[in-house]
């Protein structure tokens, strides 16, 4: 007999035309529902591949919800074991490359070792079996118009057409930064098997392949922490000593996309030298290769490529997460997103940039590569974070085709508490801020306050009243955040990784302060550099009268007597607003819903900002030069200038502005998409200087660009240092017979580009001014800002107030940042030092040295005096000198006052005039005097109403008093769940590190 196997697919049409055993139907085996067509994967393209964190709980500190991978260029092959997914050769450095290898068209330089699968680092493995079917015969060979699986020792894998993933047990081969921020302690076991993350309410299954090829797929697992002391110990110290929160899950997705349905087919790279890096501050690729005889380490084999979406997009179009329809208040937050939108569009077109488009949620994954989304997480996340802007690009052209917004809402409105303190203090403290209404003539009228002030709404949302949340939550281990600034990081994040093995290659566990504090700066600096915004970054610092009364739809009544002290007199010079303790249930939730929605809008354009190639600017408040001008506040939609030129800084009094891109930023945008860059210059024809022009650099980027994708070619010297100082040295060497239309620059004779103070993650440990949290044209204003801020929360920092936790285990976390604090202000000696000696030489100022500006006032300080004669005959930046010195004389006179303040005292007179000393802690210490306090409340002056009463009671009047509290103690009438409400740190207060 001959035996006779039918294709399926003939099998599958005779049956259909009626043609087969007794003229049947055709009788399919049932088949998993995750098998795809092997040919459905092309294998024969490159792909684009990131993974990311999707989802992890609330409680899980450690773990970063959504947060993005490195995206990586990958192979995709099916083996033995499954779909092998590898990361393409390094030696591709350009889109030709792939393009040319795609095409088995490839040059013998591009091609070196390109097909050597040991140089392809393995990602991820996607096990699975392979099958195939067939038409089950009878014994005469014919077909049954039955199907039945093909035999596998008859069938090789290879030759069998389907495939069956088992995404469950995806094995993943790379290294990433969460591994060892995550997972490298060794605190973390899985527990149980691995299960696909599905979800019924948006109709995801936990895996998608999609007709052209993307696959994306979603795997959630059960994590534990290790029964081991160290890692017991520290997981219940960061989760309040719940054993429930030891457990949790968390599910990572990973995405895999045909790099050709991601990239623009018509795209212009942007090469990225040093000298623009230095200019306008963009995330970029670095690729490179040895050089033709196989060299390498040598000085010009790496270049980066700029990041940007690509500027002729028509728009770029972001998916809103589903979570913006949840409920009112998360529709609160969707109407902030539409409206910010709306602000910044037209400043993205004015620069040449596409405008954003959104759209209304439908399911859309922020791990998946093919789109955009803003993500709103409305959890009181305990990560303290505010914003985060991740992207993705084309790593052999920069350009980012992926890109998705973290606001973390929830966190933002567990941050109210400080910030309402913060206004507090600002509009309380005399002389700081203009009052919000001007002092009349004729006596002002007694307000009537309504006998239900105490439960009056402050807001008129659009919602309707009863969605306001009831109550305030407030995260108390992010507070003690608000309460420390972020750890400054070292040069690079590489350096850092370098120390932190230095410390603890000599120490085999945290034996002293310094690994644990390094431990801790080193992650804090990973995710500073990688686009978080912290919460610690916002602070009020703000003018009441330019506050906004309007966000979303909902307007805020700053003028509502439920707000202030002595509500007849809201809005004056004497008008003193209340504590956030003092304010009622209801007025706490209305506030933190404004200001969550105020600073909501000010990090989503920063987090826009990092999508759209920025990074961050630290000299963004510094650069006063470029702040926007007051004809230019209409335009953009601003109540006053602010004080920074760039948005990308971490401005800490963001409640004064709108959200808005700032000067540096739509500068650094058109630079990045448009390439141009903004000039004054002089014509060639009459000499006369435009007020500026946009000239552009394209022509520069095209020599760049060549350059460095060939391998033969010298590097052409104009751009050597970068396109901006390439157009200048260009102008320079113009040549006279050139037409104006050889280059955009030919028919000028000079060129002043304008020019922006850029400083970023990088060099924060290099540059006194270039800070993360800080405000202040000049080191000056800088230190101005800092000692404000040190003496604002001294008591916010050292009372307990109604933290859940206060205890010797949150001593070290403040005694680490005491340190870090006084270090950093150490910096502005060192500042002086070099100014007086090699700094100042270098600038030809000789005899700089001569002044002594440490011995004088800062006012008086002739050197630091624009009158100063010296200035006529040596050019250089008044700040940059003077306002360091000035820095010094305010340090030392606060190092003074740390040293001499004595414990709190009241100075108290008595009926006869007698003046006597008595401290503030002792009155409050004594139990006798415990009825004059209310519960859980500890006085942090001695005119303090209770104090007053208590004093008044024994016959005395409080006339001045001085200090500050240096001894721990608990409050007079501690809270009955909590009998330990210490008041102040103990020891650490004692000595003065405060």
């Amino acid at each position: 007999m001959i035996t006779r196997k039918l294709p399926i697919a003939a099998a599958i049409g005779l049956a259909l035309s009626g043609c087969g055993a007794d003229d049947q139907a055709y009788d399919t085996v049932s088949k998993p529902v995750e098998q795809v067509s092997k040919n459905s994967i092309r294998t024969d393209k490159v792909y684009l591949y990131m993974p990311s964190m999707a989802k992890a709980p609330d409680y899980a500190v450690s773990m970063k919800p959504f947060w993005q991978g490195e995206e990586k260029l990958v192979t995709v092959a099916f083996t033995e074991n499954g779909l092998n997914v590898r990361m393409l050769n390094k030696d591709f450095i350009s889109q030709n490359d792939i393009d040319a290898s795609q095409k088995e068209d490839i040059d013998r330089f591009v091609a070196r070792w390109a097909d050597e699968q040991t140089n392809h680092r393995p990602v991820i493995t996607i096990p699975g079996k392979y099958v195939d079917y067939q038409c089950k015969e009878d014994s005469w060979g014919d077909c049954t118009n039955k199907e039945e699986k093909v035999d596998e020792n008859e069938v090789a894998w290879e030759d069998r057409g389907y495939f069956v993933p088992d995404y469950e047990k995806v094995v993943v081969h790379e290294r990433t930064w969460d591994d060892l921020f995550t997972f490298s302690n060794g605190c973390y076991s899985v527990k149980g098997s691995p299960r696909l993350a599905t979800d019924a309410a948006s109709g995801w299954e936990g895996y998608e392949l999609s007709e052209t090829g993307a696959l994306n797929f979603e795997v959630e697992q059960d994590y534990t922490v290790n029964n081991s002391w160290r890692c017991m110990i520290g997981a219940l110290s960061r989760n309040n000593f719940d054993m429930s929160e030891l457990t949790f899950t968390v599910s990572k997705f990973y995405s895999l996309v045909p790099l050709d349905e991601l990239r623009s087919k018509e795209y212009d790279p942007v090469v990225y030298r040093r000298g623009d890096r230095d200019s306008f501050g963009f995330f970029a690729s670095t690729v490179g290769r040895p050089d033709v005889s196989y060299t390498s380490g040598k000085m010009d084999q790496e270049f980066d490529y700029l990041h940007r979406f690509n500027p002729d997009l028509p728009a770029i179009e972001y998916h809103l997460s589903n979570s913006f329809d949840l409920n009112e208040e998360t529709k609160f937050y969707k109407q902030i997103t539409i409206d910010v939108v709306n602000k910044i569009n037209p400043q993205l077109t004015a620069v040449g940039m596409p405008p954003i488009k959104l759209h209304e949620p439908s399911g859309k994954q922020s791990g998946d590569l093919r789109y955009n989304v803003v993500n709103l997480i409305d959890e009181p996340l305990a990560n303290g974070l505010a914003g985060y802007g991740p992207s993705a690009v084309n790593p052999v052209t920069g350009e980012i085709v992926h890109a998705h917004v973290n606001q973390y809402s929830g966190v933002l409105r567990a941050g109210a508490s400080w910030t309402w303190e913060s206004i507090v203090k600002d509009y309380n403290n005399p002389g700081r801020v203009d009052p919000l209404v001007k002092p009349v003539v004729e006596e002002a009228p007694t307000a009537d306050v309504p006998a239900d002030a105490e439960t009056k709404s402050l807001a008129v949302a659009s919602q309707d009243a009863s969605t306001v949340l009831e109550s305030a939550y407030l995260d108390q281990e992010i507070a003690s955040l608000y309460n420390e600034a972020t750890p400054e990081g070292f040069e690079s994040l590489e350096e850092a990784v370098l120390r932190y093995n230095e410390v603890m290659s000599n120490s085999e566990d945290y034996s002293n302060v310094e690994e644990f504090f390094i431990d801790e700066e080193l992650e804090a600096r990973f995710w500073s550099e990688n686009n978080m915004f912290p919460i610690t970054a916002l602070r009020a610092g703000a003018t009441l009268k330019t506050l906004p009364t309007e966000i979303g739809g909902m307007t805020f009544d700053w003028m509502n007597p439920v707000l202030w002290e002595n509500p007849e007199q809201a809005g004056t010079a004497e008008g003193r607003l209340k504590r956030w303790k003092d304010l009622d249930k209801r007025t706490q939730a209305d506030i933190s819903l404004f200001l969550s929605g105020v600073f909501y809008a000010k990090t989503l354009v920063h987090e826009f900002g990092h999508n759209f190639g920025l990074r961050h600017n630290f000299k963004g408040s510094n650069d006063y030069e470029n702040y926007f001008t007051e004809s230019e506040l209409a335009t953009h939609g601003l109540k006053m200038v602010p004080g920074y030129s760039s948005i990308m800084d971490y401005n800490p009094s963001m409640l004064n502005a709108l959200p808005v891109f700032g000067p540096y930023d739509l500068a650094a945008l058109r630079f990045g998409y448009s390439r141009q860059v903004e000039a004054d210059v002089t014509s060639r024809e009459d000499g006369t200087i435009a007020e500026s022009e946009f000239v552009s650099v394209k022509h520069l980027d095209e020599q760049l660009l060549d350059a460095v994708l060939d391998p033969y070619a010298d590097f052409p010297v104009p751009t050597y240092d970068g396109v901006i100082k390439g157009l200048t040295a260009s102008v320079q060497n113009f040549n006279p017979e050139a037409s104006s239309a050889d280059t955009p620059e030919a028919k000028f004779s000079d060129i002043n580009i304008r020019d922006f103070k850029y400083c970023t993650d990088g060099n924060v440990s290099l540059n006194n001014d270039c800070n993360r949290h800080d405000e202040g044209r000049n080191r000056s204003e800088i230190m101005a800002y800092n000692l404000e801020s040190y003496n604002d929360w001294y008591y916010t920092r050292t009372i307990r107030g109604d933290r859940a936790t206060f205890t010797e285990s949150t001593l070290s976390r403040y005694a680490l940042s005491r340190i870090s604090f006084f270090m950093r202000l150490r910096d502005s000696i060192q500042d002086y030092e070099d100014f007086r000696g090699p700094v100042g030489r270098a600038f030809g100022l000789d005899n700089f040295s001569d002044y002594d500006m440490m011995n004088v006032s800062a006012s008086d300080s002739w050197i630091c005096n624009t009158e100063n004669p010296y200035f006529a005959e040596h050019t250089f930046d008044y700040d940059f000198f003077c306002g360091a010195a000035k820095s010094v004389s305010q340090l030392t006179s606060q190092l003074y006052s740390v040293l001499t303040t004595p414990d709190h005292t009241c100075e108290v007179t008595d009926a006869d005039d007698k003046v006597s000393y008595v401290n503030l802690y002792d009155l409050i210490d004594d139990f006798r005097n415990r009825s004059y306090f209310e519960m859980n409340h500890v006085p942090e002056s001695c005119f303090d109403e209770s104090v007053v009463k208590l004093l008044d009671s024994k016959g005395q009047t409080v006339i001045a008093e001085a200090g500050k509290y240096l001894n721990s103690g608990s409050a007079p009438v501690p809270a009955p769940e909590n009998q330990y409400s210490y008041m102040v740190f103990p020891l650490l207060a004692r000595y003065q590190c405060r």
